[in-house]
């Protein structure tokens, strides 16, 4: 009897614990769901976006592009951060699908023409270029017979049979557009950042090198901007260790007809066009152009700094040590980065890095990509998540549904990050400072400051701004009330349109950068819920859309000139030229890839 009772006793136990390691592992399982990962570059995209990426998806980091592309290729990634000529070979192998842009920008912007209006100059002559890329490389599949095992049909002008297009649908007259398939993130052109700090770097001659080339941007080759600095005392330099890059800088260098050598026209577009018989002849190039411009063999790593990471090269040129780099190539977001020092050392003076654009120069748009084995709603999910985080120029007016477009307007993002200031507007301490420092100052200007201000009232496109005090015989001490007035209207309502312009002109006429809530703004570009604005803070790189590149150019450098420079991208013209990434099959990289490494191995 009591060994049935004990029996009894034991099963209901079990029964019970079965229970509960059943109801613990149901836990764990729902607890720990799968979560499809997206992936992108390293130090690409602000901690605060990324945490709340993490709360859907699986974010994961590469270093190399070469990852982000097998996980697509092995349906490991469901979307990311790719480049450009990484994009266009995805596309050709077709792992990513096009992309529902009504999911960032609202409705009607599937129409490219209309969709267009939102990225700068240069980002749309980019994203144009590369059709050209593309059908050149499926022209290249069907003279080698590839063609079909790609499944695109190139389409021809019925009257030249010259090859105008590409897609996937046999016998289609509508061509397929690389620019249906990526969402523009940021966009980086090259450069030649070269240091300026005579405490850092003594044996330089800076004024030499200042005179000759500080004010030629997009006017010198290569070779022209690398003697100047050589005779300038610059020995140590930073390259890219990427072969892409130094295969392009090799054509770029290797005499007048290089363009007949290394390119091609395609459909109107002028691209690179590397293959078996010309590789070789530009990585060559590279290799005496390294060793004429420098005086040193690239092989030589006391003189030549090769490195892949782009936050390498930086810290090498503007670290306050021997032997590091005077002069690296970098690309324009990273020279912003290394000119604005102190967030690296905090030792080194800013401002200390100048940055020169050769005249034939490159241009690299890093996109958001989808893979081709999510579907319409999956895909659409990923879009509305990536949109109202990155996208959404302002948290103030985006639609739930996004039946509101979002506004190609800089003045939008202007009412939406001024409204955000009135919180800090809140400390009666920062205001009673603030219109004390303004009231100081314009009791301080001479003759010749007070009639610098008068003129950027004048010219101000405002037209509230141009009072009638500013004429030939104005009072100063009308004005400087006048001024003090306004002060107190911004504070009332800083996201009126005539307080915060009155608040640019005061930011840009004086170089005190101490001045116009300088420290609360630079604050509010790391903490604004604007995704646009504090993503670009972070990272530094040029945006893509246009109102966020004017509103980012207009606001966060307070007219400093140098900082302008290295941010704004020339858009290319008769006597400037860009020229996008190419394209390279696996076959063709892979010989690349051993002759350069061949070449410049120590």
């Amino acid at each position: 009897m009591r060994t049935r009772v004990w029996k009894i006793i034991i099963s209901i136990f079990f029964i019970i614990l079965s229970f509960f390691a059943l109801i613990a592992a149901i836990a764990i399982k729902f607890g720990n769901q799968y979560r499809p990962s997206v992936y992108n570059y390293e130090s690409y995209l602000s901690p605060k976006i990324i945490g709340q990426i993490k709360e859907k998806y699986n974010y994961k980091v590469f270093k190399e592009i070469s990852e982000f592309t097998q996980a697509l290729t092995q349906d490991k990634a469901i979307a990311g951060v790719g480049s450009d000529f990484q994009a266009a070979q995805l596309i050709i192998d077709q792992k990513i699908k096009k992309i529902n842009f009504e999911k960032i920008y609202g409705p009607g912007t599937q129409d490219w023409e209309v969709r267009k209006h939102f990225y700068t100059k240069n980002v749309i002559s980019h994203l144009e270029a590369f059709d050209a890329i593309i059908l050149n490389t499926l022209i290249k599949l069907e003279s080698e017979n590839k063609l079909e095992r790609y499944k695109y049909h190139i389409i021809r002008d019925e009257k030249t049979g010259e090859a105008v297009g590409y897609s996937t649908i046999a016998n289609s007259k509508k061509s397929d557009h690389f620019y249906e398939y990526v969402l523009p993130y940021f966009i980086q052109d090259k450069g030649i950042a070269y240091n300026i700090n005579e405490e850092t770097r003594p044996n330089l001659d800076i004024n030499k090198a200042v005179d000759e080339i500080g004010d030629k941007s997009q006017k010198l080759d290569w070779d022209e901007i690398f003697n100047s600095l050589r005779s300038a005392n610059y020995k140590h330099f930073g390259w890219t260790n990427a072969f892409v890059d130094n295969l392009m800088i090799g054509a770029m260098t290797h005499g007048e007809n290089w363009m007949d050598i290394f390119t091609k026209v395609v459909n109107s577009k002028r691209v690179f066009d590397f293959n078996d018989d010309n590789y070789r002849l530009a990585i060559d190039s590279f290799i005496k152009f390294v060793e004429k411009a420098t005086g040193n063999s690239i092989k030589n790593a006391q003189y030549n700094y090769l490195s892949g990471d782009g936050l390498e090269l930086l810290n090498h040129l503007i670290e306050p040590k021997a032997g590091r780099s005077d002069a690296v190539i970098m690309y324009n977001g990273d020279a912003l980065d290394a000119y604005y020092s102190t967030d690296n050392f905090s030792n080194v003076e800013e401002g200390k890095i100048k940055f020169i654009r050769p005249k034939n120069n490159y241009l690299l748009m890093d996109n958001w990509i989808l893979s081709k084995a999510l579907t319409d709603k999956e895909s659409d999910e990923v879009l509305e998540t990536i949109g109202s985080l990155i996208y959404k120029q302002t948290p103030y007016t985006s639609s739930e549904d996004n039946s509101q477009n979002i506004s190609t307007d800089i003045s939008v993002l202007e009412r939406s990050f001024f409204s955000e200031l009135k919180e800090y507007l809140e400390d009666e301490n920062l205001v009673k400072t603030e219109k004390d420092k303004l009231t100081k100052k314009l009791n301080e200007l001479d003759i010749e400051a007070q009639k610098d201000l008068i003129k950027s009232f004048n010219e101000s496109e405002s037209l509230d701004l141009k009072s009638t005090l500013f004429s030939t015989n104005s009072n100063w001490e009308d004005i400087k009330n006048w001024n003090l007035q306004k002060f107190d209207e911004f504070i009332k309502d800083p996201e009126l349109e005539k307080n915060y312009e009155w608040l640019l002109i005061i930011r840009n006429t004086f170089s005190d950068d101490s001045l116009g809530f300088s420290e609360a703004i630079a604050d509010l570009f790391s903490e604004t819920n604007i995704g646009d604005i504090s993503n670009f803070d972070y990272v530094s790189y040029t945006p893509t859309s246009n109102a966020t590149y004017n509103f980012i150019l207009k606001w966060y450098f307070a007219n400093d000139e140098e900082a302008i420079k290295i941010y704004e991208q020339p858009d290319s013209d008769t006597t400037y030229s860009l020229f996008p990434y190419p394209i390279i099959d696996n076959n063709l990289r892979t010989k690349i890839s051993s002759y350069y490494f061949e070449a410049t191995k120590s």
